[in-house]
């Protein structure tokens, strides 16, 4: 059987080049290599395609010297050859398709690997070749993926120029330095130089989505819900609400709601309120305010006035200097000092700590919510305080935040990095902390307690949602062009930028349900206009026409020497 097997395998003895037509062939014809009458048969039918064939006839004649040919030997052999061949083939692709990302020195490495390895494999020499295609397949994987990460994000970089080139006019001069960027990475983007641009892209992004928090920031607080209330502050100075009556308010900059009353800041300094906690006619020269079941406002001169529920001792500010921000949870007040250390009362009967901040430094924002206080630093950690039954407090490995958010319940607490990216520690019983995926994210908004939502702004003005979807709050992916968000119960609502409102879920107050998608022109006030509105009540101060500045002539019926209108004040 040695010497037939030998004559119609020395047939073969010339052939050149590969083996991949003889294994089609073989498959073609349904052969098993069950014989080697079998095998013969069907390198003698087909002398043509054998004599293109070299180093594997020798390789047989040693097997079947050997004494060692067998049905699964050959099979297995064939076996190897094909799947070698396949990641050859796999690898030649590969290189063609990153071709031009690749250094010279590179692909001649690889089409040399692949042309060795067609003009010279053999049994003996399979393993050798699979190890080294194998590596060069890991290697072109890794870098495709690369590729496609980097592709990703300039991208992302690509979309977020457009939306600040859109938004915000003051920067076009700024963003054609990333523009470039993009453009030159796109045309001369290789394999060595991927790093590099990943670093320039990262860092642009970060620069980018910074820009965009700051745009959106003035939006945020112009559309609130909390509780019982859904309040927008509206672009002329009025604001609609449902919940509470505030068709009166006029010249208001600023909102903010408590579970049974809202606040509205005036232009002039002055605070207005309806519903519990409304002590506020005598402030003056209020800068900031803040709601929950009282109500704090931040003066000027960086001292702080507070009224309304005292249980805890939560109004007990007065003795307060040098504050530039305030935030209010359940029962306590939380003021952060310009040297960066933090001041707090309250909690005196629900105490869970909330109000251990006196050995903070170097913080440069607040959030408080429910019996929780979070603290960020100026080198981007955080640290946190209060209730911790949840885990709400584990923020110590935190690295690299911006923002930090959390609600009224606290139960959860989320924070923001520089790229984007989203951390989330505390209640997880909804998912509301799974965040891990989140891109290009630029504002939060949490819903803590048995309802568990947190909500991600992203820098295209599209929106992501996680957590308990009972009611559809979390049925957010068709937004657009959305500039604000806010989360409460089963709704969540987004501030589109054109000032209209769009919802998600839906918002039983006093079992009965209401919408504010009717609500048009929600937005902040525009600065000119606040200017104006101050100009106006320091005119009427010195007794001067509010309209113009000027004069007043006349008797009984006193009218403005400039514009001619009438005293009206």
């Amino acid at each position: 059987m040695s010497e037939i097997a030998k004559k119609y395998i020395n047939k073969a003895i010339h052939i050149y080049d590969r083996i991949p037509d003889l294994q089609r062939l073989a498959i073609q014809k349904s052969a098993s290599f069950g014989s080697l009458s079998n095998f013969s048969k069907i390198i003698e039918e087909n002398t043509e395609i054998i004599n293109e064939f070299k180093h594997i006839s020798d390789d047989i004649c040693q097997i079947i010297d050997s004494g060692n040919l067998n049905t699964s030997g050959i099979s297995t052999k064939f076996n190897q050859i094909q799947t070698v061949n396949q990641r050859a083939s796999q690898v030649k692709t590969k290189v063609n398709e990153t071709k031009r990302f690749l250094t010279n020195e590179q692909v001649t490495e690889y089409v040399k690997l692949i042309e060795d390895c067609f003009n010279n494999l053999t049994f003996s020499s399979i393993d050798k070749y699979e190890t080294k295609l194998v590596n060069a397949n890991r290697q072109l994987l890794d870098f495709i993926d690369q590729l496609k990460a980097v592709n990703d994000l300039a991208s992302r970089v690509k979309t977020n120029i457009g939306e600040i080139k859109r938004l915000i006019d003051k920067h076009q001069n700024e963003v054609a330095e990333f523009e470039k960027l993009i453009e030159d990475y796109f045309n001369n983007m290789s394999f060595v130089t991927l790093d590099n641009y990943k670093t320039e892209l990262e860092n642009a992004n970060k620069q980018l989505l910074k820009l965009l928090r700051e745009r959106i920031a003035k939006y945020q607080d112009c559309i609130v819900i909390e509780c019982n209330h859904i309040v927008g502050l509206k672009v002329d100075g009025t604001v609609v609400a449902i919940g509470k009556n505030t068709e009166s308010w006029q010249n208001i900059v600023a909102i903010s709601a408590g579970p049974h009353h809202i606040v509205g800041l005036k232009a002039d300094g002055t605070v207005v309120s309806v519903g519990g906690g409304r002590d506020t006619e005598n402030w003056r020269n209020i800068i900031a305010i803040s709601a929950y079941y009282h109500t704090v406002g931040l003066k000027a001169d960086g001292t702080v006035v507070a009224v309304g529920n005292n249980q805890d001792g939560q109004c007990e500010t007065g003795s307060w200097k040098d504050i530039i921000a305030i935030s209010t949870g359940n029962c306590h007040t939380v003021g952060l000092k310009a040297d960066g250390t933090v001041v707090a009362v309250g909690g005196r009967v629900n105490n869970y700590v909330q109000c251990k901040t006196g050995s903070w430094k170097d913080i440069i924002s607040i959030t408080t919510g429910g019996y929780l206080t979070v603290g960020l630093k100026a080198d981007g950690t955080v640290v946190a305080v209060g209730d911790n039954k949840n885990g709400q407090c584990n923020t110590r490995n935190w690295k690299d935040i911006v923002a930090i958010f959390t609600d009224s319940w606290a139960s959860h607490t989320v924070g923001l990095k520089s790229d984007g990216k989203v951390v989330a520690v505390g209640n997880n019983d909804y998912g509301q902390c799974k965040i891990e995926s989140w891109e290009d994210i630029v504002s939060i908004s949490t819903v803590g307690s048995v309802w568990g939502v947190t909500i991600g702004l992203k820098a295209d003005g599209t929106v992501v949602a996680v957590g308990k979807n009972e009611r559809g709050q979390c049925n957010t992916s068709s937004w657009r062009d959305i500039v604000a968000i806010s989360a409460d119960d089963n709704l969540t609502v987004g501030l589109k930028a054109n000032g209209t409102v769009v919802e998600a879920g839906s918002k039983y107050i006093y079992s009965e349900r209401y919408s504010a998608k009717s609500w048009r022109n929600i937005g902040p006030v525009p600065e000119e206009q606040v200017l104006k509105w101050k100009q106006s009540l320091q005119w009427q101060k010195e007794g001067l026409c509010r309209h113009c500045g000027g004069k007043f002539s006349g008797l009984f019926s006193k009218k403005c020497t400039v514009c001619n209108k009438p005293k009206d004040y």
